[in-house]
């Protein structure tokens, strides 16, 4: 077994006379191996504010990616599977944009009266489910990075994207536009952010190197240069659909 001591706390045992013996009974320990002292890992913040440029409104789609551009053997690959929820709610997917880890697995949970059949031809992923109310019958495993834009085969108005990642750290604003990381590695990272309106190119980034220590700011003005989708009402032959599928 061995034991990981602080080496802070073998400086505090020299620095009384009375624990000398102490001090030398955990240095012929670290000789055979019983004990590894550590250095402490210097922990970076970074707080990234997303607005949009012209209108310096805040953008609570947008997900922010971190990619380290040096070796960090502080972060572990987590072999857990997180579950996460795509809802259909009044019509609509809820949320609008969902980020996911790689191998994260999504429900489909349809909370209205309407059947759908909730459909992706993106590159990253492809599936359609069947027609349905309430649970759909299994989660979808999303196993490939990405962005994943999601519709619905019966209301073309329904939209939302769920972007697959493979950073090590990753986050999606909140409702202030913000994006916090906490406990990172010094060093230089890749930063990405992307936006549901950002392209007409679902896969394009904004992209800026740093060079991140102690805690830091990052301010991202994006251009959006897609106009913010506007949700129809529902139409006379969709309103026959519900009320015909209702029951």
């Amino acid at each position: 077994m061995i034991i990981d001591v602080h080496s802070s706390l073998f400086s505090h045992f020299r620095s009384h006379r009375s624990s000398r013996l102490l001090a030398w009974t955990l240095v012929g320990l670290m000789t055979v191996g019983l004990i590894s002292f550590s250095p402490r890992l210097e922990a970076a913040m970074l707080t990234a504010s997303i607005h949009d440029e012209s209108t310096q409104s805040a953008l609570h789609d947008a997900v922010v990616e971190l990619f380290p551009l040096k070796t960090d053997t502080s972060k572990k690959t987590s072999s857990i599977t997180m579950t996460a929820t795509m809802a259909q709610q009044n019509m609509r997917f809820v949320p609008h944009v969902l980020a996911i880890a790689v191998g994260d697995v999504v429900n489909f949970p349809n909370a209205d009266t309407t059947r759908h059949q909730v459909y992706s031809l993106s590159e990253a992923k492809v599936f359609t489910t069947r027609l349905y109310v309430g649970e759909p019958q299994a989660p979808i495993s999303f196993d490939k990075p990405g962005i994943v834009a999601l519709g619905c085969n019966i209301h073309d108005q329904m939209q939302a994207f769920i972007l697959v990642s493979d950073a090590p750290y990753f986050a999606q604003a909140d409702a202030n536009g913000s994006a916090r990381f906490i406990d990172l590695p010094d060093g230089p990272y890749r930063v990405t952010v992307w936006h549901p309106r950002l392209s007409t190119n679902q896969n394009y980034r904004w992209e800026k190197q740093i060079n991140l220590h102690d805690a830091q700011t990052l301010d991202v003005a994006l251009a959006l240069t897609m106009p913010k989708r506007v949700m129809p009402s529902e139409s006379a032959l969709q309103r026959r659909f519900r009320e015909a599928t209702a029951h």
